[in-house]
């Protein structure tokens, strides 16, 4: 895999705190009906992407990274703040495929006791931002998320490299989460097993 750069203009302008370099180009009110206004923002979309990532990035095609992108702008509500946050994932996820790292999933249990260390499951996370997030955010992650259980306990692994994915992770439907997946857990070691607070 190709590391992922950020391009230049891009990159530069939102350092300089102009987050709306892309969200300058497109006017919803010039649009007189939602067919019509919806249309044309999948082609202004579709115009961003050909200038930041013309062949797609960390190995999707360009139909697939323009799929991701698109979510991203539909979950965070701005053109660059989308990017911004997919760049980030994307460039997380090629640093850890390629050195390897920690990775992180919460789960819920009624005690310690109940967590399988051979079947630690799908659906990790490259930091703890992403936990603290989904799990202190207004929807109740555990109700929504923890099958009745009460504790929730959070899960360190030590991965090598080349040994995540999100081929098989709905990074469209959740962007927020930002997932990946472990390919191999002969390959992974666990760091720490710990209460969240």
């Amino acid at each position: 895999m190709k590391y992922l750069h950020i391009y230049k203009e891009w990159s530069e302008t939102f350092l300089r705190g102009d987050e709306n370099q892309y969200g300058k180009g497109f006017d919803y009110r010039s649009y007189d009906t939602y067919e019509e206004r919806e249309s044309e923002l999948k082609k202004y979309i579709r115009s961003i992407g050909e200038k930041e990532f013309p062949n797609g990035i960390a190995g999707f095609d360009f139909e697939r990274t323009l799929k991701i992108y698109t979510s991203y702008i539909d979950y965070y509500g701005y053109f660059d703040k989308g990017l911004s946050e997919m760049y980030d994932h994307l460039d997380s996820f090629e640093g850890l495929y390629n050195k390897g790292g920690q990775v992180y999933r919460l789960i819920y249990v009624n005690s310690e006791d109940e967590i399988d260390r051979e079947n630690l499951g799908d659906h990790w996370t490259i930091s703890t931002y992403e936990i603290d997030t989904l799990a202190n955010n207004f929807l109740d992650w555990g109700k929504m998320y923890g099958g009745g259980k009460k504790l929730p306990y959070m899960i360190t692994l030590k991965t090598e490299p080349k040994n995540v994915s999100i081929d098989n992770v709905d990074v469209e439907g959740n962007p927020e989460e930002k997932e990946i997946n472990i390919i191999d857990f002969n390959k992974t070691k666990i760091i720490d097993i710990k209460l969240y607070q």
